[in-house]
């Protein structure tokens, strides 16, 4: 038992070294990044483009052609890049750094494999495991690990609904400008949530006190 107790509280003492805040500051900072970038129309769709027009507008399908995508820039009918999958596998790591980092988790998990190792049911260890399920319902209220999954998704969506917006665009002239819009808004305001949880998170760790054995 005093070796599990040390174990854990180690991982206490460890966790009450780092800032989660200044970790989750620095390895989300990229997500400032993100933009809603328009993709010019290459020399070849011009080219087609203005052929199809002087067609049919003979001597002023230069102008027509021009003036239809301003038309189409106005109302929300551009290609935008798609975001960068080395962004959304940095936001999808750093999701799984919080599970990994999440103090509760951490105690779990030697708990668990003290159990494992030990061949024990559990029943001389019970008055630790009840501290442990003591501090985990304790941090639950931070929300840190919902609201950084939540980041993860929300950068995904984003991606999703470009790609569905291009795909529409090209086909139908379909826009989904409007709720790729809002979901860059919805991000802004769940980030600024997550490094309020993280500060949070980081004042409960360091009211953890030391596991009793």
């Amino acid at each position: 038992m005093k070796a599990l107790v040390a174990e854990l509280n180690k991982a206490i003492y460890i966790a009450k070294q780092e800032d989660m805040g200044e970790f989750v500051r620095k390895y989300t900072q990229r997500l400032n990044d993100l933009s809603l970038t328009k993709v010019e129309p290459s020399e070849d769709e011009l080219e087609i483009d203005e052929m199809m027009y002087k067609d049919k507008f003979g001597v002023f399908g230069d102008v027509a052609c021009k003036t239809l995508y301003k038309v189409k820039s106005l109302m929300g009918f551009d290609e935008y890049e798609d975001i960068d999958e080395d962004i959304i596998d940095h936001i999808n790591d750093f999701s799984e750094a919080v599970d990994a980092l999440y103090l509760p988790n951490r105690l779990n998990k030697i708990y668990n494999k003290f159990l494992k190792d030990s061949g024990g049911d559990g029943s001389n260890y019970q008055n630790i495991k009840n501290q442990i399920d003591e501090i985990d319902a304790n941090f639950d209220k931070s929300n840190l690990l919902k609201i950084s999954r939540e980041i993860a998704w929300s950068v995904l969506k984003i991606q999703s609904l470009i790609s569905t917006h291009n795909f529409s665009v090209s086909l139908n002239n379909k826009s989904y400008l409007t709720g790729i819009n809002n979901k860059f808004k919805d991000l802004k305001d769940i980030h600024k949530k997550l490094l309020a949880s993280a500060d949070s998170y980081r004042l409960k760790v360091l009211g953890v006190k030391e596991i009793i054995g």
